[in-house]
C-alpha cells in the first residue's frame, strides 16, 4: 500500500491531477490528442459529452489551430478558436466556467448554418448567367461564409459607409434598408436596447453580423445561449454571431 506521504507527492506531480488552464484545455480539446481526463475539465453541458471523442479527435490531420482571448473574468473566459485548412477556416468559440477552484469547459459554439446555404452558393458560383438577385445572393452568401478574421477586415473598411447608414435609419429607413442591402447586408435592425445590427444573414436565430454600439452603452454579454460571438473591432463597432 502507498504510504500517505507517497500518495500526497504522487498526486501533486501527476499531470492528471495537475488543473489546467483554459488554453491548455482547448489546446486539448481542439487538438488531435483529445482531453484525458474530462471529468475535471468538463461542467455544465459537456458532460453529457464525456464519453464521446473530442471535436479535435474527428479533424483530419493538417488542420492548424489559433486562439484568441474574447472574455475574461474571474468566473468566465471565453476563447475564439480558428480551425484552418488551405482556403478555408471556420470558427469557434469555447466557455469556461470556474468551478471547484478550477476552470473547466462549459460549452462549445460555432455559427450553426445547415448544408443548404453551402449548396445553393456552390450552385451559384457555377451558373453562367446569373440575374441580379442571383448575384445579389452570391455575395451575400460569400459574406456569411467569411471567417471572423475577414469579416473584421470588412468592418474597419466599410465603418464610415456604415456609420452614414445609421444616420439615416430615423428620417428615411427604407433608404437605410436598400444601402444595407448595397453592401449585400441582409437587413439593418435597431434592438429593444438602442443598438444597430447589420445583419449579414443565417439561419432563423443563427446569424453574423456587425454591431453599432452607441458611445455610453455595453455590448450584449457573451454566452453559449444568445450572443455566441460579440468582439470589439473598432470604434463602437463590434462583429457579433447569435445562436
Amino acid at each position: 500500500m502507498m504510504r500517505p506521504l507517497l500518495a500526497m507527492l504522487f498526486l501533486a506531480y501527476c499531470p492528471f491531477a495537475a488543473a489546467q488552464s483554459p488554453d491548455e484545455i482547448v489546446q486539448a480539446f481542439f487538438g488531435p490528442s483529445g482531453v484525458v481526463d474530462k471529468d475535471a475539465s468538463y461542467t455544465g453541458e459537456m458532460l453529457r459529452f464525456k464519453e464521446q471523442p473530442t471535436l479535435g479527435e474527428t479533424l483530419p490531420k493538417g488542420v492548424s489551430i489559433t486562439t484568441r482571448p474574447l472574455l475574461s473574468t474571474d468566473t468566465n473566459v471565453v476563447i475564439g478558436v480558428t480551425l484552418a485548412i488551405p482556403e478555408h477556416a471556420q470558427d469557434w468559440y469555447a466557455y469556461f466556467r470556474k468551478s471547484e477552484g478550477r476552470w473547466r469547459l462549459e460549452a462549445v459554439r460555432t455559427l450553426a448554418l445547415t448544408g443548404i446555404p453551402s449548396m445553393v452558393l456552390a450552385q451559384l458560383e457555377e451558373k453562367q448567367n446569373r440575374s441580379s438577385e442571383e448575384e445579389w445572393t452570391l455575395q451575400n452568401l460569400r459574406l456569411l461564409f467569411k471567417s471572423d478574421a475577414e469579416l473584421m477586415v470588412l468592418l474597419k473598411s466599410h465603418s464610415e459607409r456604415l456609420g452614414k447608414i445609421i444616420t439615416l435609419i430615423p428620417d428615411d429607413h427604407a433608404a437605410a434598408v436598400q444601402a444595407t442591402r448595397d453592401l449585400h447586408f441582409a437587413s439593418v435592425e435597431k434592438t429593444s436596447s438602442g443598438l444597430i445590427e447589420f445583419v449579414i444573414g443565417g439561419l432563423v436565430d443563427n446569424s453574423v453580423g456587425i454591431l453599432w454600439v452607441p458611445p455610453g452603452m455595453v455590448p450584449p454579454h457573451m454566452s453559449p445561449d444568445s450572443y455566441i460571438l460579440v468582439e470589439h473591432v473598432v470604434g463602437s463597432w463590434y462583429l457579433f454571431k447569435t445562436t
